[in-house]
């Protein structure tokens, strides 16, 4: 049976992080309603009907080795643990070697709940920031009852603003046709050689009579006095997956 929510690869961001103005680069996946394709947003109704939440994780400086691990990019498998008081979740790779952090508070006692009730939980991350040493500045995660497939396309149309990749149409090479023979084929060899000949001749003709209109002296280079502006880079709010681009 086919996960009616499922990740596809969401588009890259440049973004500018913090007072510092710090640029970071943006990469993961957008979760989608795979029976209509669908892009969902923090809060969906179709999320919260498949008890699936896009979560925020808070306290990342507090783990330095955490944020060059590879184990928690876009797309990998976490773990989760609740705290003894059940009101904080603390984040943890795969492996349970290194921490990243925990769940944002507004989510974190709900999911703690499910945790101690023995509900199958599962979380993966989805959308990172990172600056240009690249380390891990900051990381939202989908928890689920079950892990979601990765997929690169949605099942039903494209999501809203990506084109759909053109069908590539089979091409066969020519082939001589078996009416015409061999016959055929040397009456159109021997016409293309004539075509050839014909050309050089003109073309040699051409150059002879344009050689007496070259001006004696090389005209000089105008450079352009204006250089072109580079693009300011857009500030992107750092809350969730950005919107796809229009």
């Amino acid at each position: 049976m086919m996960s009616p929510v499922a990740l596809i690869p969401a588009d890259p961001q440049q973004g500018v992080l913090g007072a510092a103005q710090m640029t970071v680069r943006g990469s993961g996946f957008a979760v989608v309603d795979t029976a209509t394709g669908a892009r969902l947003a923090v809060g969906d109704a179709v999320l919260a009907s498949h008890s699936v939440q896009i979560v925020d994780i808070i306290g990342l400086e507090n783990f330095p080795q955490a944020l060059i691990a590879p184990t928690f990019a876009a797309g990998c498998e976490l773990r989760m643990f609740a705290d003894a008081d059940a009101m904080n979740v603390a984040v943890w790779d795969a492996g349970t070697q290194h921490q990243l952090g925990w769940l944002a508070p507004g989510v974190a006692p709900n999911v703690a709940a499910r945790i101690a009730s023995g509900v199958p939980l599962s979380a993966q991350s989805l959308w990172e920031w990172r600056s240009p040493d690249g380390r891990l500045r900051y990381l939202s995660i989908v928890v689920s009852p079950a892990a979601l497939p990765i997929m690169q396309s949605p099942v039903v149309g494209p999501p809203p603003g990506q084109a759909v990749a053109p069908v590539s149409a089979k091409v066969e090479r020519p082939r001589a046709d078996t009416a015409t023979g061999r016959g055929g084929i040397v009456a159109a060899s021997s016409i293309i050689a004539v075509a050839l000949i014909v050309a050089i001749v003109v073309n040699l003709f051409t150059s002879n009579s344009s050689s007496s209109d070259v001006p004696a002296t090389t005209p000089s280079i105008v450079r352009p006095t204006t250089t072109t502006s580079l693009p300011t880079t857009t500030t992107v709010p750092i809350t969730q997956p950005p919107p796809p681009a229009s």
